[in-house]
This record gives structure tokens, C-alpha cells and sequence, in this order.
């Protein structure tokens, strides 16, 4: 397996990864049906432009990915936000998602001037949620109705915030 950082060139294979990774109850914040090369393209390009985007890939199949953004206004240049990570179904619970942000940290650790992660976690995601926890992320705040879930039903989003020190 080798990890590395993604580029525009990937944008097929990431879109490969989406299309089978996401199914309901798979923590992706979107429906199959609503993964598209825009959704794709506008994702990789935001975050090889002002971000970071990391792919794994088994002989020359993605099969793992993650990214984050930043915006582009001062108040907020520090962090990057929107972070997303997608694993194919016949690859999770083998350490791929903590090789992905290993990769990532080891990358933000070099970007002086980022000093904070942030990602948005839906609260029934329990396994999502201690995924993030072991990998250095704290919750921080409980944003009560912004996800509508499967059944239709509102339900919360964990913020979960990981600071640089």
C-alpha cells in the first residue's frame, strides 16, 4: 500500500472509491446517488488548491481517501475544515484510516501557519466518532437538527476540533 498526497490525476479513481464506498449507515455526508464527478472534482481541486487531500492506493487502486480545506478569508486562513475521509468497505478496521491522517498530521505538522482541524461528525456515527478521538480529535460542541438521516429524521452533528501544539 502506499500513501501519498492526491492530485488532480485522481480524480476518476477517487470518484471509483466514493461510488462504492458510500451506502447508508457508511458515514460518507452524501447519498450515493449525489456523488458526481462536479461533487468529485470540486472537492480535489478546493483541496490541492487551499487544503490537503491524501490518497492510499493498492496497486494503482485508490482505496482509501481523505481531505480538508481551508477558507480563504483571515479570520479562518488557520484552519482547515471539511474533512472527509472515505475507505473502501473491504479495507476498514485495517489501520487505513489512521495511515491516512498519520500521512495528513505529518503534512499539517510542516504547514506553519495551520493551527487547528475541524470536522463534523453525525452523532449516530459512534464508530466515526471514536475513530477521530484515537486519533487526536476532541468534541467540542453538539450542532442539535443539521443532519437529516436516512429516515428522514434530524438529528445532531458532533463538532470535533484537533489543535496544533
Amino acid at each position: 500500500m502506499i500513501v501519498r498526497l492526491g492530485k488532480i490525476e485522481d480524480i476518476d479513481g477517487i470518484m471509483h472509491l466514493y461510488k462504492n464506498a458510500a451506502y447508508e449507515g457508511s458515514g460518507l455526508p452524501i447519498l450515493k446517488d449525489e456523488i458526481t464527478r462536479v461533487y468529485i472534482e470540486g472537492f480535489v481541486k478546493k483541496a490541492i488548491d487551499s487544503g490537503i487531500i491524501v490518497v492510499a492506493e493498492v496497486e494503482g487502486k485508490i482505496i482509501g481517501e481523505l481531505h480538508g480545506c481551508r477558507e480563504n478569508f483571515y479570520l479562518f486562513d488557520h484552519v482547515i475544515s471539511d474533512i472527509n475521509v472515505a475507505v473502501l468497505r473491504e479495507y476498514r478496521g485495517m489501520g487505513l484510516g489512521k495511515s491516512l491522517f498519520k500521512y495528513f498530521f505529518k503534512k499539517v505538522y510542516k504547514m506553519t501557519d495551520i493551527m487547528r482541524l475541524e470536522v463534523l461528525v453525525r452523532e449516530s456515527n459512534s464508530r466515526a466518532i471514536k475513530f477521530y478521538e484515537k486519533v487526536g480529535f476532541i468534541r467540542e460542541g453538539r450542532l442539535r437538527g443539521r443532519i437529516k438521516n436516512f429516515q428522514g429524521e434530524l438529528e445532531a452533528d458532533i463538532m470535533m476540533g484537533w489543535v496544533k501544539i
